[in-house]
């Protein structure tokens, strides 16, 4: 099995190189995204435990920002910006 993936850009034929797991992620959808600040809200106003669920939240929709910045970045052509790509196992 393939551990990395090479992808192309149709534009410019500028190759990079992706771990498995990166080529085949996706980004958070926009529901995921909003589910986890209203779960953020949400929990800042339960009495007692707010405060600590509140920032553990914060941490949860950090991490799926930083997914989404890290598939956006993935998705284009280094050199050009290009999105247009063919991909393939390395």
């Amino acid at each position: 099995m393939a551990k990395e993936y090479r992808r192309i850009c149709n534009r410019c034929s500028t190759e990079w190189f992706l771990p498995k797991e990166w080529a085949k992620e996706q980004a958070p959808n926009k529901l995921q995204m909003a589910g986890a600040k209203m779960e953020s809200a949400g929990a800042s106003l339960t009495p007692g435990i707010g405060w600590l669920a509140k920032g553990r939240k914060r941490t949860q929709i950090q991490m799926l920002e930083e997914k989404r910045d890290r598939v956006l970045s993935n998705a284009r052509c280094p050199s050009c910006g290009s999105v247009d790509y063919r991909q393939e196992k390395a």
